[in-house]
């Protein structure tokens, strides 16, 4: 089976997963069988892609780099938004890798809600539909046949919820504990070394562990969500 995949969101998350993508495309079809064609890439920003025959990622991957736009890429569309990609493409699989808004989980929840009442399966790195809308999405995946995947929102992308749902099938987890942001977790440690906090956070800062407005992880929202996603998942919190 060929995975024909959209693109909403071509943001840090989205080049890096294309990127990837290229890099080992030979590798995952000859160990996991795994085929991809990119259909559509939008983002609010640089612009839409469409082409049912495939869309040059890596030309899209220099264009947002060079020219923060996707105009001058051949297979650019004007005036669709993520609706119209989501809904119009071919795509089978929706790859959801927008910003994350903590607060009201908008507009990805919308985007997967959109995906999944219209049978694509939906990966998304974004905390908001996880953290704030777990139990219907998973409900209308569920009710559509299709998959809700979203290993990328916790823990850096290591499978914890695919580990709990096979390795540890038989067991009930009880309590989670870990360091839920290594930006802050970097930081404190800075700190009992007797380090300024406003010169530790200029540190992880640079080092690219921080992002220059660091409110999501300094405020603890970022933790916020993970912990909301974990519980969501792991305990059936409601």
């Amino acid at each position: 089976m060929e995975f024909k995949l959209a693109f909403i969101g071509f943001g840090t998350v989205g080049r890096g997963l294309m990127e990837l993508l290229l890099q080992k495309q030979k590798d995952l079809q000859q160990t996991a069988g795994f085929t991809y064609r990119v259909v559509a890439i939008h983002d609010i920003i640089l612009g839409t892609l469409m082409n049912e025959k495939g869309v040059n990622g890596r030309t899209a991957l220099d264009l947002a780099a060079e020219e923060k736009s996707l105009k001058n890429h051949p297979d650019f569309v004007k005036q669709a938004d993520a609706g119209h990609v989501i809904t119009s493409t071919g795509a089978n699989v929706i790859v959801e890798v927008t910003p994350t808004n903590i607060k009201t989980g908008q507009p990805a929840v919308a985007h997967v809600e959109l995906a999944l009442t219209n049978r694509k399966h939906v990966v998304t790195t974004n905390k908001g539909p996880v953290a704030l809308a777990f139990h219907s999405l998973k409900k209308l995946a569920d009710e559509n046949g299709v998959e809700f995947r979203f290993e990328g929102t916790v823990m850096s992308g290591t499978p914890v919820f695919h580990l709990c749902e096979t390795g540890l099938a038989g067991a009930r987890t009880k309590r989670i504990r870990g360091i839920l942001n290594g930006t802050t977790n970097y930081i404190l440690t800075q700190m009992e070394k007797g380090i300024a906090y406003e010169e530790a956070l200029r540190d992880a800062q640079q080092k690219g562990y921080a992002e220059t407005v660091p409110h999501a992880d300094v405020l603890g929202w970022d933790a916020k969500a993970k912990v909301l996603i974990l519980a969501n998942v792991l305990l059936g919190a409601h």
